[in-house]
């Protein structure tokens, strides 16, 4: 068989497997859900879809190394790699005495873009919340004044048959936010079934999912030693 045969059977065979591949997403698609499925889950808008695009590009890894390079031209730099909105609150900034050109100068490999942010924004005295869809880069007095809700669902954290998460939302506020926030509003933590809510700043809340994911690791731990 020639060479030319054999490729164009090759690139018909490709064509034939992404479209059995397209058929079958859009038969099993097709499929009305079944009693063992239930009813469908809420549809959360979609400015709630937007920030959490944001929030899974904070995890992704970042190796950057800025030489004296302008905070906007960084800003615009991230904002292609990650594909995220990203914008800087110049009023705020000004407010400091800092503007969007202010030099940044940071050399860091095989961190998540949060922590990178997080140490870019921190020899700034600088700081940055997610909120109506964007990042928004501001002064830390401004984001401690401008607290963010967000719903963590724990029910791997609680006791067995436990229904709500009263237990845990006192301890989230007696080992990770009984400071406040700094500057600013008081923290809130309430409980919805096995719901957690948390209101205050973006800061905090690294630290909330730290100690949610640190207290997993350790139930997990003490599972595993119960029963090996």
């Amino acid at each position: 068989m020639s060479c030319r045969r054999l490729s164009r059977l090759r690139s018909f065979g490709l064509f034939v497997v992404l479209l059995a591949s397209v058929c079958a997403v859009n038969s099993a698609g097709a499929q009305e859900p079944n009693a063992a499925q239930g009813a469908a889950a809420p549809t959360p808008p979609p400015a709630a879809l937007g920030e959490e695009k944001i929030r899974q590009a904070l995890t992704m890894p970042a190796t950057i190394e800025f030489i004296e390079t302008p905070l906007a031209d960084v800003v615009a730099f991230l904002k292609d790699a990650y594909n995220i909105p990203i914008e800087v609150e110049a009023a705020a900034l000004d407010e400091v005495g800092l503007s969007p050109d202010v030099p940044v100068t940071r050399n860091l490999h095989e961190v998540s873009l949060r922590t990178a942010l997080r140490v870019i924004l921190r020899d700034l005295g600088l700081t940055y919340l997610v909120d109506d869809e964007v990042l928004l880069i501001t002064t830390q007095e401004e984001a401690a004044q401008r607290p963010v809700t967000r719903v963590y669902p724990v029910t791997p954290l609680l006791p067995i048959n436990a229904t709500d998460a009263d237990d845990l939302a006192q301890l989230v506020r007696e080992t990770v936010l009984r400071r406040g926030a700094r500057g600013g509003l008081q923290p809130t933590v309430a409980t919805y079934g096995p719901l957690l809510i948390v209101r205050d700043t973006e800061e905090a809340h690294d630290e909330v999912e730290k100690f949610l994911s640190r207290l997993a690791t350790g139930l997990n731990a003490a599972v595993r030693k119960v029963n090996p």
